[in-house]
């Protein structure tokens, strides 16, 4: 459910925001994912369980303790949110160096298309005899009057 996400986003101290439910959804996953392999499965079953508290006492208007238990899981989230920013800048720059070499190559296909065609033009030229300048024309095999 969308409420769901977006608590426990806010949780690990994330402000969502204008997303699409879609969006909401990935960075969820990347955050669990990110907890799983730096935390343990162990502390990530904690966090989940305080989440359910922290839902449980919303709904019985108990939201200073709630406060205390959102705090509790940003501290728990603070180094694992250097680690992910780090990852997200690492990402940055690996696509924006993927994007430069992908034009790069573009551009060297290009040129080695229109150095290709060029040579073919020029290939195409015809060659003249030396005593008339007429078109010289190759033609083999065997005819009526050569045989």
């Amino acid at each position: 459910d969308y409420n769901n996400i977006l608590t426990s986003l806010e949780v690990r101290g994330k402000q969502p925001g204008e997303m699409t439910k879609l969006m909401l959804v990935d960075l969820l996953y990347r955050d669990i994912k990110l907890e799983k392999r730096v935390l343990g499965e162990r502390a990530h079953r904690r966090i989940h369980e305080l989440e359910e508290e922290i839902k449980e006492l919303k709904k019985h208007r108990r939201s200073a303790l709630a406060k205390r238990l959102v705090v509790d899981i940003n501290k728990m989230w603070a180094p694992l949110r250097e680690i992910q920013a780090e990852e997200d800048a690492r990402d940055r720059e690996k696509k924006q160096t993927d994007l430069v070499e992908s034009i790069a190559k573009r551009e060297h296909d290009y040129e080695s298309w229109r150095l290709d065609a060029e040579r073919a033009r020029r290939s195409q030229e015809p060659e003249l005899t030396a005593r008339g300048n007429s078109v010289k024309i190759e033609a083999g095999g065997i005819t009526a009057r050569g045989a």
